[in-house]
Order: structure tokens, then sequence, then C-alpha cells
């Protein structure tokens, strides 16, 4: 693929979900990272998809960072990114040598694990880079769906009765497709203590008829999926920077969830349980994410800034991160930190009203 057109693909993105960011010109001084090391703690095991993103920063980080510093990874796993997150707030440097790469599990994790054993206050960090990724729901067609139509899809899953989706927990990132269901009037009955790729089998299987996947997975393996009786119906839509609900840019024809309850009900969707949804769908827009703690100081968050700049435009990057980052639109600085206030933000009456939503029709259920 010529540089071209990736540059193409990534604005593309951009201009689907309103993320073009512009860096703000420098009004302090440059931090400087001669003869530093900075570290990169991720807030997951080696080799996980955490990781390989923060390791695909790493060596931008060395050449375009002034000074170029030496850049390490640190592995901090456990608690679904809160063991990572808790040492970050207590211990990181505000100098620029400390930053915390997180996960997707980190933002619903926030929400729910409670102040017990939240230590940190997620929005007050300061992000570097925020990357998205889609999601997108499967159900086995002999339920009556064909992929064609989501509206149709869904009624007929109103219609089906008997349907199994699995999840890690009630708490789980899973979280979202479950309280879309729903909200879609459609009966699910979770099967609880399956990590991803054995829901994924599982459906495979029969076991389940119901599955969730990233839209990447989706899109490259659709004719397999379809070969094993297993149709995409549809996306958990995404999030504009300003948290509005949009569609997924991997399915431009796709309705999302908002506007397939429109169809459905003949009004648009509002209320509480909406409200949830919503920012479980922002949460979608910090799937990974890099960030400085909340006291970095101005000249750091700038640098960092700039350096960002020029990583995005640096063409062996770009080549590099086509398929990591498949179209989606990253987020920087003040664009990213509206990202995050989005995503984890919620306020207490819709946190405690989607605790209140769990524990009545998750928690009985299995949990």
């Amino acid at each position: 693929m010529s540089m071209k057109r990736v540059r193409s693909r990534l604005l593309g993105a951009s201009l689907v979900l309103g993320a073009i960011v512009a860096i703000t010109p420098f009004t302090a001084q440059s931090a400087d990272f001669s003869g530093q090391r900075v570290e990169l703690v991720v807030a997951s095991s080696e080799g996980s998809g955490t990781d390989a993103f923060a390791r695909i920063f790493q060596p931008f980080l060395e050449r375009h960072l002034p000074g170029n510093p030496t850049v390490v990874v640190a592995n901090r796993p456990g608690g679904s990114g809160l063991v990572a997150s808790n040492w970050f707030d207590r211990n990181a440097n505000d100098d620029g040598t400390t930053l915390i790469v997180t996960g997707g599990s980190l933002p619903v994790t926030y929400l729910f694990a409670g102040d017990d054993k939240v230590k940190f206050d997620m929005v007050a960090w300061n992000p570097v880079v925020v990357a998205p990724f889609g999601t997108c729901y499967q159900a086995r067609e002999e339920l009556g769906v064909t992929g064609e139509d989501p509206v149709a899809d869904v009624t007929a899953l109103r219609e089906a009765g008997d349907l199994k989706f699995g999840a890690k927990n009630a708490t789980s990132s899973e979280v979202l497709a479950f309280m879309t269901f729903d909200f879609l009037g459609v009966d699910v009955a979770p099967v609880f203590g399956l990590e991803s790729g054995e829901s994924r089998q599982a459906i495979q299987r029969g076991e389940l008829n119901l599955n969730q996947d990233s839209s990447v997975k989706c899109i490259s393996e659709r004719e397999p999926l379809a070969e094993r009786g297993i149709k995409v119906f549809m996306t958990s839509g995404l999030a504009d920077p300003d948290g509005n609900i949009v569609r997924d840019p991997l399915f431009p024809n796709m309705p999302h969830p908002g506007e397939v309850y429109e169809a459905l009900n003949g009004a648009a969707p509002s209320g509480s349980q909406w409200e949830a949804i919503k920012y479980l769908i922002n949460a979608k827009l910090i799937n990974k994410g890099m960030f400085l703690p909340a006291n970095a100081s101005e000249d750091v968050r700038q640098t960092y800034d700039v350096a960002m700049e020029a990583i995005f435009a640096d063409p062996e990057f770009q080549e590099m991160t086509v398929e990591e980052f498949a179209g989606y639109a990253q987020a920087f600085g003040t664009d990213a930190k509206k990202v995050v206030r989005n995503a984890v933000g919620m306020p207490q009456e819709t946190k405690t009203w989607l605790l209140d939503w769990i524990n009545t029709n998750l928690k009985a259920g299995g949990a």
C-alpha cells in the first residue's frame, strides 16, 4: 500500500469521527529528555494487545521526543488494569518520564470497581493518545438473522428465545452488549466465566448463539463466519469527540443501536438506560490509551503533543500501524481529554442507575 493511500485511509476515518486534532502551538518551554529513561507502564501482561500498542510507540518516542531518551516498557498486569493504574497514580514522575498504557478493560473497571479498589482519578490524567476500537455483534443464522437488515434481525431475535451470550462477568466489557440487547427488547441469558476467545469458539460450536467481537475481526473473518452459519447483524456504534453516537466507520452502512431503536419504536432513544449506553459506547474510544499523570506540567504535556504529531506524520510509523489502527482515528491532547471525560466522567446518578440495572438483570443471572 502506498503512503499516500495510508494517509488517505487515516484521514478518512478521522473525518468520520471528527477527530482531526490541531496540536496547540508551544507557549511554554519544551521539556528536554536528554540522557533520561522514559518508562511506559503497561497495565497488562507481555504479549497482550495493550503491550503491543506500547511497543509500537516505544522506538518512535525515542526518535521524536526532545533529547532522544531511552524508552522502556514495564508490564504491571492484574485487576483488569487496576494494579498498574493505582501504582501509576501513586508513583509516576511528573516530569514526563513515567506514562501508563491502558487497555479496553480499564474504563469499565474504573466505573464499576468501587472506591475501595480504584485509588485514582482517570479523568484527571493527561492523555497523550487514545485509540478507539469498534465492536460487532454476531448471531447464528438459525435464529432468523440474515446480516442484511439490523432492524429485521433484531426483530427476529426478539421472537427467537433461548438466546445465550458469553461474558467474563456481570461488569466486564460485555455489559454494553447486555444493556443494548435489553434496550432493543432482546431477551438474552448470560453465560459467565468465558474469556473472549472461549466465547468465539463456543458460538462456532453452537453452544452460544450470540457473540461480540472486534469490528476488525468481523470484517476479516466475515466469510469464514458465514460458512459456519454466523452472521454479523449489528455493531455497538462509536462516538465522536463530542460524545455523540455515530456509526462504526468500518461498517458505515450499518445503523448504530440508537438508529435501530428509533426504527423499531418510532421515537428517538432517551432515558436513563440510553444515557448509560452512551457512556459505555464512548468508552470504546479509549480501547487503548497512553497517559501522563495528573500533575504533569504544561511544558511536558505540550512536548508530548508535538512528539505525537511528529510520530503520526512519520512514514515508517504510518506503514507499521495501518493494520493496528484499522483506519480508526486517534485522538490527542485536548481532544483526547474530552474523549476520556465523555467515557468515564459518568454522573453519579447515571452510575447508580447502571449498577442497579446490573444487580437486577445480571447478578441474579449467574454472575
